[in-house]
């Protein structure tokens, strides 16, 4: 799901149709360098074809809902089941278009290709794969897309010449050379910036809030299940504005945002001991900053908190037949921001201006249980958030963009 924000307006017209589609060309790219035996072109096609074919609406913010509270869920995982038509009740027969059974399988029968390499691949069951890895047909097409729409320019031809560089052994394992390291660093470049922008700017903090929360609001109360997920962005969102319980926050989407970011902070941790922040370390993360910042009766606040392990940037190895070596680290950073939901009923139930400064600190002594921090920042442009209170408790009128 691609939210239409002021700072990531262009990205909201992305669809995973549309990268599918860049994958594909991708990997015929990559058929015609030669690095790729020939008896390999249909397994390498499929795999682009299907490696996103799992993902719920929403992408991955709701696969991501499912797996934490009813895992497992897992889109690659899930391609065998689609193909072998056994991941919904109703087994091969199920109709995701009307009139339309499924066909995949047939298809990659007809065409003879093997499709139990194409599952241990796009489950990277070998390792770094075509798919799955620090640097895929996957993430090259998504971070060159990303970079366009977030205007970062254009970057067409590193993705060619980075991928003329990639060696492809029969497992499906993808090996990165030594000449391939100049643009190996120019897409790390990218990655960092284009992450900093969406997940890292004041704009799109109040957005990522929101569809978190419904995303979880969405998956507790069987809006969507493992059973039943296979639904259109569009099919999602009706759902959403028709139930009582997410109603009032999935029109905020269609009507204009009412959540507002009153403080908000960069947390980077030592990637040593690996990702501080799973699931459960999150939740207990976010019930310890909440006590100690005394909002258990402030049911009109609430804490969001979004971690990533390797996504803003991540170790790479490099191999030749003489040597290897890694480049680039991995990033482990947090967002934590204190969000307002609605307005405080009445007036001095608000958090003040000196709450909100000490917010960096606040979050650094609860932080610094979980993990070693590295550095605590303050995300720019929100001194100058105020409180909005509602004297005659009147609920919020909206807005439109």
């Amino acid at each position: 799901m691609n939210v239409d924000n002021p700072s990531c307006k262009d990205l909201a017209t992305a669809s995973r149709f549309a990268h599918t589609v860049g994958v594909c060309h991708l990997a015929e790219r990559l058929m015609r360098t030669g690095h790729v035996a020939a008896a390999d072109a249909d397994v390498l096609i499929a795999v682009a074809v299907l490696h996103d074919m799992g993902i719920p609406p929403f992408g991955h913010l709701v696969e991501q809902a499912l797996d934490e509270l009813d895992p497992p869920f897992n889109h690659e995982v899930l391609a065998r089941k689609i193909v072998e038509g056994t991941y919904a009740p109703e087994n091969k027969y199920h109709q995701i278009f009307a009139d339309q059974s499924l066909k995949l399988g047939s298809i990659l029968d007809r065409h003879h290709v093997d499709t139990e390499r194409v599952f241990r691949i796009l489950a990277a069951e070998s390792g770094p794969s075509l798919i799955s890895g620090a640097v895929d047909l996957d993430n090259i097409d998504n971070l060159v897309r990303m970079a366009a729409l977030l205007g970062l320019g254009h970057h067409k031809q590193l993705a060619y010449t980075l991928i003329s560089s990639l060696k492809v052994v029969p497992d499906g394992t993808v090996l990165i050379p030594e000449r391939a390291v100049a643009e190996v660093l120019d897409l790390m470049r990218i990655r960092a910036l284009c992450y900093e922008i969406m997940l890292y700017t004041e704009e799109n903090i109040a957005y990522s809030a929101l569809l978190h929360e419904l995303a979880i609001l969405a998956v507790t109360h069987k809006l969507i299940t493992k059973d039943a997920w296979f639904l259109t962005d569009d099919a999602f969102l009706r759902v959403l504005c028709s139930q009582p319980v997410t109603k009032s926050l999935a029109k905020q989407l269609l009507t204009g945002l009412r959540y507002k970011t009153l403080a908000a902070v960069r947390v980077d941790f030592s990637a040593l001991a690996g990702a501080v922040l799973n699931s459960n370390k999150k939740r207990e993360f976010t019930k310890q900053l909440a006590d100690e910042a005394g909002l258990a009766e402030r049911d009109w606040a609430s804490i969001f908190v979004w971690y990533e392990y390797g996504k803003v940037s991540r170790t790479i190895r490099i191999a030749d037949q003489s040597h290897q070596r890694v480049i680039g680290s991995t990033s482990s950073s947090a967002l934590v921001a204190l969000i307002q939901k609605r307005r405080p009923q009445k007036s001095g139930h608000g958090l003040g201006t000196d709450f909100r400064r000490s917010w960096p600190q606040l979050v650094q002594k609860v932080a610094c249980n979980f993990g070693q921090i590295l550095a605590v920042n303050s995300i720019r442009g929100l001194e100058q958030v105020g409180l909005e209170v509602d004297e005659d408790d009147v609920e919020f009128q909206p807005r439109l963009f």
